[in-house]
């Protein structure tokens, strides 16, 4: 499994890479947040810092149902930091020999200079803040004030749609139980969702992202029915290979149903399916 990844790393607070520690600046600083969009579960915002060398973090924080929400401000910073630092020992304990040597912390945790952030993975219709504040990477303490930027993500409807999946042996076909609702499905092989993703939901949520972000993904949406062949549409299909299938509708370039996968293999130009979470139905012996 990858190793500590970012997104399971998620949780009251975000936070992700940046800075460069040339010059040491312990004198506060402003910092200009703005939120440039807010999607169900994405976010983009803009952080300015008033000196191009001062070092701060950031983080996410969910205000609905949380007790974090009353805290004080050094309260909220002295626990990031803190789980800033344990998720980096972590991190560490998770090496193996053969890996490449970590990061120092602040190279993975802080930024300098004006940024545009995006952040994913947040829930539809709640309240949360950006968080940024100022550090010394060298103590690791807080400077000066926390900023605080409030959002809502937009709400979204959840689509009660299923998916039935026909296999025929060389080729499955997918059918929803909307013909018009839009919907997207994706595979790769086993071994590497497991490595690099570490769930078939993020495998699929990242691929969503990207896709989306590049403007590309209103033009890979399905409707209706789709057929699939083998090896005719992926003449990179490998014999003996385990692939986990992942699919769920999309609505505004974001998931708005179940994900759900089914986990198959490709035998002697045949498909198997070992498992799954939605309907198969097998149409030969």
């Amino acid at each position: 499994m990858r190793k500590i990844s970012v997104l399971l790393c998620l949780a009251a607070v975000l936070l992700l890479s940046g800075c460069a520690k040339e010059k040491l600046v312990t004198k506060p600083c402003g910092f200009d947040v703005r939120i440039e969009w807010v999607r169900s579960s994405k976010l983009q915002f803009t952080v300015k810092a008033d000196n191009e060398n001062a070092t701060y973090v950031y983080g996410i924080m969910l205000l609905d149902d949380s007790d974090m929400s009353t805290w004080s401000d050094e309260r909220l910073m002295e626990w990031q930091l803190e789980w800033m630092m344990d998720t980096y020992e972590l991190m560490q304990e998770e090496q193996d020999e053969d890996d490449a040597p970590l990061s120092p912390f602040y190279q993975l945790f802080c930024f300098k200079g004006s940024r545009t952030i995006k952040e994913t993975l947040l829930s539809p219709g709640c309240n949360y803040q950006v968080l940024v504040f100022q550090v010394n990477p060298e103590t690791l303490k807080a400077i000066g004030p926390l900023y605080r930027v409030p959002f809502t993500t937009v709400p979204m409807e959840k689509k009660d749609i299923t998916f039935t999946l026909q296999n025929y042996g060389d080729s499955f076909t997918i059918i929803p139980s909307d013909p018009e609702a839009d919907w997207f499905w994706e595979y790769e092989t086993e071994e590497k969702i497991d490595d690099v993703y570490d769930a078939p939901f993020f495998f699929f949520y990242n691929i969503i992202d990207m896709y989306d972000e590049y403007d590309f993904l209103s033009h890979l949406l399905c409707k209706g029915p789709e057929e699939w062949r083998f090896p005719e549409d992926d003449p990179s299909i490998r014999e003996g290979e385990n692939y986990i299938l992942t699919i769920a509708t999309i609505t505004n370039g974001e998931i708005s149903s179940d994900v759900s996968y089914a986990e198959f293999n490709f035998q002697d130009g045949r498909l198997t399916f070992t498992y799954n979470d939605f309907p198969v139905e097998n149409m030969v012996e």
